[in-house]
């Protein structure tokens, strides 16, 4: 089962924002906000450690936490451009 995790990070510059990005191949990801991403691992595998873990070893400082997200009928609320909804409305949702 897919497993949902939000990143917040503080200060990360445009460098390491892309370093972030880059970490999780074949994930699913949201980045509409500087400092945050939703992720999702398609094959439920991962832990909001691991990915903590990967981030702080790619990027030496930077503060980061990793909240685990799991499904549920109120499961988000936003306000934004319609295009940083398309992928919240149809993968962020997907169980």
């Amino acid at each position: 089962m897919r497993k949902r995790f939000i990143i917040l990070t503080n200060g990360a510059n445009a460098e390491q924002q892309d370093i972030i990005c880059k970490s999780f191949p074949g994930f699913g990801w949201w980045h509409r906000m500087p400092q945050a991403w939703l992720l999702i691992d398609p094959k439920g595998q991962s832990t909001a450690k691991a990915i903590r873990e990967t981030i702080t070893s790619k990027c030496p400082g930077l503060y980061v936490y990793v909240f685990s997200a799991p499904f549920g009928e109120d499961g988000h609320s936003g306000f934004g451009p319609s295009e940083w909804n398309k992928w919240i409305d149809t993968e962020w949702v997907k169980q």
